[in-house]
């Protein structure tokens, strides 16, 4: 995957760009917001990873302009100075995920891995311009939703016990309060 890396601290950022290179993504870089303003304009990415925090333009802001002129792109913001109202609102701009200095490594994987599988589903199914996008399928902006595994999860088990409730003649709310469909 093509994957930007906007961070101001030039070690996390390099070392970063390296894990990522040796997992065998395409990696480009920008030292502070503005320079990650620029090459969002003039680059398609698969991936940004954005500083929260960043001389010239935050990492909202650089969120901001993806949205309007690449909403493909799947966006994780991370920050030494996580706050939960921060997260909120990375998230309500459509963030998939908000990771918090020092990387969880594995944790940062998993979530790559999940955009990954995401696209290749698509790719698989045919996808075309005229289906939804990633950005399409984010959280709308204005409100916080679970993380997408779990949104999956939960609408898979509605589905699989409303065909359970049709095929034994129960009602869906009997069976989303059992948990089960037994009867």
């Amino acid at each position: 995957m093509k994957i930007l890396v906007a961070d101001d601290d030039t070690t996390l950022r390099s070392e970063l760009a390296s894990l990522l290179r040796e997992d065998g993504h395409e990696v480009v870089t920008a030292a502070d917001g503005g320079e990650a303003l620029h090459i969002v304009d003039r680059e398609s990415f698969d991936v940004a990873l954005l500083d929260l925090r960043m001389p010239k333009a935050t990492g909202l802001e650089v969120l901001h302009r993806l949205r309007l002129v690449r909403p493909e792109t799947a966006v994780i913001m991370i920050t030494g100075q996580g706050t939960v109202d921060a997260a909120v609102e990375a998230m309500k701009a459509g963030a998939i995920d908000f990771v918090e200095k020092p990387y969880d490594v594995d944790a940062l994987q998993r979530t790559l891995q999940t955009v990954r599988e995401e696209r290749q589903a698509r790719a698989m199914l045919g996808a075309t311009g005229g289906e939804r996008t990633i950005a399409q399928m984010l959280p709308t902006p204005g409100r916080v939703t679970p993380s997408s595994r779990f949104s999956d999860l939960a609408r898979n088990r509605r589905a699989l016990l409303a065909s359970f409730a049709s095929t034994r003649k129960v009602g869906l709310r009997t069976c989303l309060r059992r948990s089960s469909c037994t009867t």
